[in-house]
């Protein structure tokens, strides 16, 4: 039940974002939309470019930890997140004062979203950690959705704020509701005892630091390598091409991130238990269910997607997006392979397997970046979605060969019976 729950509260909070993708594809124009997207790309990648590869150790370590000892942890994850966003907000001020960047509002306003959604990211990534997937998927709604109809509304009845700026400011108060709620929500856990008397942790900081640093070069991979494709596609194509794409993206997406809330996101704090208290042969087990059920769910919700984007291009009569249309099953195409790559990915974390998992998302990273550079010069906008398809199941397929290799001998390892024994 909790897994439905958890999956419909994602589903839900990202049928706004589609709903806000139709709304803009019918009102807005394409390179208003491609804006949005690079701000979306931007809060995106940030969390992983700057966060220094400490959420890969944090969250790992603060499952099943004591809730005394797990506030001041968080508490001082937190305000390493909140001060990285803060150097990088000014970071791109510094970029939009000298004329590297054209930012569409205000670089204050931007700055502040960068801080807010940065932090946001990593509570939400703490939360899931703590088994709290429901109140994590609770205030993601909150932060990611709950602006969206606000602006839709607004927006339809007074036409001259159906601008870019207009959205970018909704999204902002968005966002500082959804610290309301958040110190609402945990306001014991701000108001206790450990929260202001525990001081910051700097002999863990400098214990990780060495071991974290790669993990940043890592995270940094992951991050730009998921982010970067409507960048490259502005760059060689144009900042409305990079719209009509996220359009597409943005379905696909939500399909993605409904699965992976439904099935992985519940399953990472109890596979993390399993290995860690030894039981290899049912952590081998509760893997491969999981993938089998990832698969099985991914099919069916990236289906319904396809379907019903068919029927939205027609509805929007947009003849940008009809044009583009063979994109989007190509983009479904590489979300499934996605969708499996990131899954075993996670199992390679819960395994500590560090140096694999470095390895493997730089290589990710040098791989996306050519492939999408040389294809989107070849063939354009169909070239960068081939890219997404060649890349994720190249990555897929390796990995899987991994673990099914490795989870033959897993069990034994550990004195038990594999699985796969006949």
């Amino acid at each position: 039940m909790g897994e439905i729950l958890a999956g419909g509260l994602r589903l839900a909070g990202l049928s706004m974002r589609m709903v806000l993708a139709l709304f803009m594809a019918r009102y807005l124009s394409f390179a208003d939309i491609g804006v949005f997207s690079l701000l979306i790309g931007l809060t995106g990648l940030l969390p992983g470019a700057a966060g220094l590869g400490l959420s890969y150790f944090v969250n790992r370590t603060i499952i099943g930890m004591p809730g005394e000892r797990a506030i001041p942890f968080a508490r001082d994850r937190l305000l390493i997140t909140a001060v990285c966003g803060m150097v990088s907000a000014l970071g791109l001020g510094a970029a939009a004062a000298f004329g590297q960047v054209v930012l569409p509002v205000n670089p204050w306003l931007c700055g502040m979203l960068i801080v807010i959604e940065m932090v946001g990211f990593d509570l939400h990534l703490l939360l899931i950690a703590r088994h709290r997937a429901m109140a994590a998927n609770l205030l993601l709604f909150v932060r990611s959705a709950f602006w969206i109809p606000i602006y839709m509304a607004v927006a339809y009845l007074f036409s001259p704020l159906r601008t870019i700026e207009a959205l970018v400011i909704t999204w902002l108060c968005g966002l500082i509701i959804y610290g309301a709620a958040t110190l609402l929500f945990f306001r014991s856990a701000f108001t206790s005892r450990s929260f202001w008397k525990t001081p910051f942790d700097f002999g863990w900081l400098r214990m990780i630091a060495p071991r974290a640093m790669s993990i940043w070069l890592s995270d940094f991979a992951l991050a730009v390598g998921q982010n970067i494709d409507r960048f490259i596609i502005s760059s060689f194509l144009g900042i409305a091409a990079a719209g009509v794409y996220y359009f597409y993206f943005s379905i696909a997406n939500a399909a993605f991130l409904v699965a992976q809330s439904a099935t992985t996101q519940p399953y990472m704090p109890k596979l993390r238990i399993m290995f860690s208290g030894d039981q290899a042969v049912e952590f081998v087990s509760a893997v491969n269910r999981c993938l089998k059920k990832l698969v099985l769910f991914s099919l069916a919700t990236f289906s319904l997607a396809e379907v019903g984007t068919i029927v939205l291009v027609k509805f929007l009569n947009r003849s940008e997006l009809e044009s583009q249309y063979y994109v989007m099953p190509i983009i479904l195409l590489g979300m499934m392979s996605k969708t499996v790559n990131e899954y075993l990915g996670i199992v390679d974390y819960i395994m500590e397997k560090d140096f694999r998992f470095i390895i493997m998302n730089i290589f990710l990273f040098l791989t996306v970046i050519s492939v999408t550079i040389g294809l989107t010069m070849i063939y354009g906008l169909i070239g960068a979605a081939l890219g997404v398809v060649l890349t994720m199941t190249l990555f897929a397929v390796a990995r899987g060969t991994i673990w099914f290799r490795e989870a033959k001998q897993l069990p034994f390892l550990h004195g038990g019976t594999s699985p796969f024994a006949s």
